[in-house]
């Protein structure tokens, strides 16, 4: 029925302005209406990496002569989502007032040319692309170490040159996948390979016919959640680069997963018309430690061993009641990569500072607070120092916080000298998505810092409010231990958000060694797991798994399990 309707407006609309054949028009409302933009091909092509003043996200109709395409990008420079457009348009769906820049295509293969001198001038070597890698040898045309600027022609193919240093594509080589007025590696060219850059398109029919929608892939995972619009139950095949990956889901937001899709796949088959939400990414293994160690993962779908008030251990201060036996650097030593710390703010032989105790600085020696008296500030020295001597490594820390001086919590942050570590999950997401811990581990953002408190959570001092990103059950299994169910500690915040990381409380009420050998048994711990929360938390493991007593019974084994499990 979205179709015939779609066919039913398309019929009704007012018929296009005739134009030019190496023509492009855009308007500014649909069915072509509105002020108009018009451009023509010429000799090599037109190329806008900016919109012209007044035009960028207005467009919301396009003309195209018989011999051209175009193709549009939803950022300036060419990035972002993109769509190829042929023939007449007068709707854009959700390309609709996106639009910052394009390149004409011509509608025969694509091809590139290489010139003599800077921005397309003197002799030149020109060559289309049909989909087959081949090489050039710029010495036999009597180019060899001359060019100095290209032009290169995409459409559905998206090629990509490699330009080599010596014959017989040897030497240093460098990766022209876009037009260059002048080459930075200029009059050092001697051989070339030409061969197809990676490029995904979905179509309307099978056998890829009818509209499509086609977008580049740079190693960044894209993430669709919703195809509002024509393009929502629309896909009936999908042209897939080799070496990527798309995850189908049957509703929005990730929703009820239709498949994984690695090839070029002309018809859906009983998924016809089905997809609502997708999910792109490259499958291709890189061989950097990162990636080996992590894959494609992210920090959300990956699990975590958490020591539950880390700072509450035996291993260097004197605790009557603890919750650990080992210092920070010793559990993490040990595999725990989740810190659980509880802050207060609190004047301590007359300083005021940020200060680690349970429950309250005040109240019971040992039980409370230790007469070290711990600061947040040489804990999270203490942290960074160890994540800079294990550079591969990723640590949370989730704040119980009750610092109610928001100028004293940032004294304490910025004076804890992690600030170059801090990932900062305001902005370092995108679409609501976290990065590959690869990309983290590279971008050398390693230290992710949650806290209870939303007053002092914010994207000026990169910490994230705990409830915005993790969904928890209830934290105590009672003080014997039988309070397994698996339910929300936090109104509002349902265990079966698949939006958030799940994040596993397992401990007693009152931590103990005898209770943290019972409760981290394989056997508890699994049954918990997969019979209890599994089915709560919206059939999720937990990304999460926070112990009392860490290194005894079988906590590492049942995240290393669940690791090799998703």
């Amino acid at each position: 029925m979205k179709k015939l309707w779609f066919y039913l407006l398309a019929f009704a609309a007012p018929a296009a302005f005739a134009i030019a054949p190496d023509q492009v028009c855009f308007y500014e409302h649909g069915n072509f209406t509105g002020q108009s933009y018009c451009v023509s091909r010429g000799e090599l092509g037109s190329s806008h990496a900016n919109m012209p003043e007044g035009w960028h996200d207005r467009i919301s109709s396009i003309q195209t002569g018989d011999y051209v395409n175009v193709e549009v990008f939803e950022h300036p420079g060419f990035q972002g989502l993109a769509m190829v457009f042929e023939g007449n348009h007068g709707w854009l769906n959700q390309a609709e007032n996106t639009i910052s820049s394009f390149r004409i295509l011509g509608r025969d293969n694509p091809g590139f040319c290489i010139f003599e001198h800077f921005s397309f001038a003197g002799k030149r070597h020109c060559r289309s692309h049909d989909g087959t890698d081949f090489t050039v040898d710029l010495n036999a045309l009597g180019f060899n170490d001359i060019a100095s600027s290209i032009y290169v022609q995409k459409n559905n193919h998206n090629i990509k040159v490699i330009g080599h240093e010596h014959s017989n594509m040897t030497g240093q080589q460098w990766n022209h996948s876009e037009t260059s007025t002048w080459f930075p590696n200029d009059n050092t060219l001697s051989s070339l390979t030409v061969t197809a850059a990676a490029k995904l398109c979905l179509h309307e029919h099978a056998n890829f016919r009818g509209q499509q929608w086609c977008m580049r892939h740079n190693g960044q995972d894209i993430y669709i959640p919703n195809l509002a619009g024509t393009w929502n139950d629309y896909i009936s095949s999908m042209a897939i680069p080799p070496g990527h990956k798309v995850t189908a889901f049957r509703d929005v937001n990730y929703q009820n997963k239709i498949g994984e899709f690695t090839s070029d796949t002309p018809w859906l088959g009983v998924n016809n018309d089905s997809i609502s939400s997708f999910i792109v990414s490259s499958i291709v293994k890189s061989t950097t430690p990162a990636a080996a160690k992590y894959g494609d993962k992210t920090w959300a779908n990956y699990h975590w061993l958490g020591a539950h008030n880390a700072h509450v251990n035996t291993g260097e201060d004197w605790w009557v009641i603890a919750n650990q036996e080992k210092s920070y650097e010793n559990l993490l030593n040990s595999g725990v990569r989740v810190l659980n710390l509880d802050i207060h703010d609190s004047t301590s032989r007359g300083n005021r500072d940020v200060y680690l105790c349970h429950g309250s600085c005040w109240g019971w020696l040992g039980t409370n607070y230790v007469s070290s008296m711990p600061t947040f500030r040489v804990a999270l020295n203490r942290i960074g120092a160890w994540l800079r001597q294990h550079p591969l490594e990723v640590v949370t820390i989730t704040l119980e916080d009750n610092v109610d001086y928001r100028a004293l919590f940032d004294a304490a942050l910025r004076n804890g000298q992690v600030g170059d570590l801090l990932f900062n999950p305001h902005t370092g997401r995108t679409g609501g998505q976290w990065p590959k811990l690869s990309k983290m581990v590279e971008d050398n953002k390693r230290l992710i810092i949650l806290t209870s408190k939303s007053s002092n959570a914010d994207a000026a001092n990169g910490i994230g409010y705990d409830r915005n990103y993790l969904t928890e059950n209830y934290w105590s299994l009672g003080f014997w231990g039988n309070d397994t169910g698996c339910w929300a500690r936090w109104n509002g915040s349902p265990l079966s958000d698949t939006s958030k990381a799940f994040h596993m409380s397992h401990f007693r009420t009152s931590g103990s060694v005898v209770g943290a050998a019972i409760d981290n048994s394989y056997s508890k711990l699994s049954n918990r797991i997969n019979n209890e929360c599994f089915n709560a938390s919206g059939g999720r493991l937990p990304n999460i798994l926070l112990l009392d007593y860490v290194d005894i019974g079988a906590g590492k084994q049942m995240v290393d399990e669940l690791n090799r499990r998703n």
